[in-house]
């Protein structure tokens, strides 16, 4: 919120170089009430973060990083900002969404800025940073 950081998402994860990628994700499926054919359903919406990454040796001793992140949430409402209740069906969250997609090149002990957005409602600013720490 402005030049206050309220929280800190990190992350560490493993990537081997010429292999698979790896993917972390820590969240929840929350369930969402949907009108399908005249009754009500349940679906299912990941509400959380994923981060995944590849890397491949550059020649020049840095690496090639692929990375794609999502977070994902659900605004706190005070009915406000949710969707009006109708008739039998529930009202919906309000469910948010940032992602990332990057590809960058990183030496041992370097950091960068992939995306510094903000959140269209609130305004407040959602930073995606990424370091390089070399285990051999």
């Amino acid at each position: 919120q402005g030049d206050k950081v309220v929280a800190r998402l990190p992350y560490s994860m493993l990537l081997n170089t010429g292999g698979r990628g790896t993917r972390v994700y820590a969240g929840i499926q929350l369930p969402i009430v949907v009108r399908h054919e005249g009754s009500n359903t349940v679906m299912f919406k990941n509400a959380g973060s994923e981060v995944r990454a590849e890397a491949t040796a550059l020649a020049d001793g840095r690496f090639r990083l692929e990375l794609s992140t999502e977070l994902g949430s659900v605004y706190p409402t005070n009915g406000e900002t949710a969707a009006e209740e109708t008739g039998d069906t529930p009202a919906a969250p309000v469910l948010r969404s940032f992602s990332t997609n990057a590809v960058v090149a990183l030496g041992d002990g370097e950091s960068t800025v992939l995306s510094d957005t903000a959140d269209p409602i609130t305004g407040e600013t959602v930073e995606t940073e990424l370091t390089l720490h070399v285990v051999k």
